[in-house]
């Protein structure tokens, strides 16, 4: 009937803003890509609230000129006090609803797909003084490839890991996600808990070398989730690699081929 449902197993205030609707034949495909980081604040001086940070998006990285909007994984560290990002088409007014809410001393990870301005560029604006950092993974537009098909969510991981530890597991072929050969990628909720330290994890195709780039940002004992947008290797399987001791969790929502 068009509707969807949210459930807490404690009493909590619960937010849902609408970003995009999936249908049937109709907007545009989307093709994933190896992330790619677009841009790190941390080579300059912090970013001071009110701060509107440009990102030029098509024609670099491997997202062609043409591209209309684009999946990314926003990082915020460094933050000086409570605050919001709001992630929005350059050229576009500004949006009320912050994509990521930030807190003084805690770094924060999401995953957003947005539209691109005009010239291809994405606007970040800040309340706080903190840096960004933003990788893409995902372009939509002419040209692309891949349609995306939902499923209820499923566990496909549930492991403790140490630090610098990798694990490969399967992710195609089960709990209605077709075979490897045609899936190109998929997206998931990536949680970490009991974390022992600051840091980080790293989805990717199993590359024999890990990219130096995170999905999920964690602080010690304080769970946190990211949605990923991520390609599987010819196997089907996805790897995910973490800097510190921490358990990780995994649960699919969607496939793209």
């Amino acid at each position: 009937d068009g509707t969807f449902c949210v459930g807490a197993t404690g009493t909590t205030r619960l937010l849902v803003d609408h970003i995009g609707t999936y249908a049937v034949d109709t907007g545009s495909r989307f093709q994933p890509i190896a992330p790619v980081r677009l841009s790190d604040s941390r080579s300059g001086a912090l970013p001071a609230a009110g701060t509107l940070r440009v990102v030029q998006v098509a024609g670099t990285a491997r997202i062609p000129a043409g591209a209309t909007a684009a999946s990314f994984t926003i990082h915020t560290t460094g933050a000086t006090g409570t605050g919001t990002v709001t992630a929005y088409a350059c050229g576009a007014a500004r949006p009320s609803l912050p994509s990521i809410r930030v807190t003084y001393g805690i770094d924060a990870t999401t995953t957003v797909q947005t539209a691109l301005g005009s010239q291809g560029r994405l606007c970040l604006y800040i309340t706080a003084g903190m840096h960004l950092v933003v990788d893409v993974h995902g372009w939509f537009g002419a040209g692309a490839t891949t349609k995306f098909h939902a499923v209820n969510g499923e566990r496909f991981l549930d492991v403790a890991l140490s630090a610098g530890q990798t694990k490969a597991f399967a992710i195609t072929a089960a709990h209605g996600v077709p075979a490897a050969s045609t899936v190109k990628a998929l997206m998931g909720e990536v949680t970490a808990t009991s974390a022992s330290a600051s840091g980080y994890l790293t989805e990717h195709a199993c590359a024999a070398t890990v990219p130096a780039i995170s999905m999920v940002r964690m602080a010690p004992n304080a769970p946190a989730t990211t949605g990923v947008v991520g390609i599987d290797d010819a196997s089907g399987r996805w790897c995910i690699t973490s800097s510190v001791g921490v358990r990780v969790t995994v649960d699919v929502v969607g496939w793209y081929a």
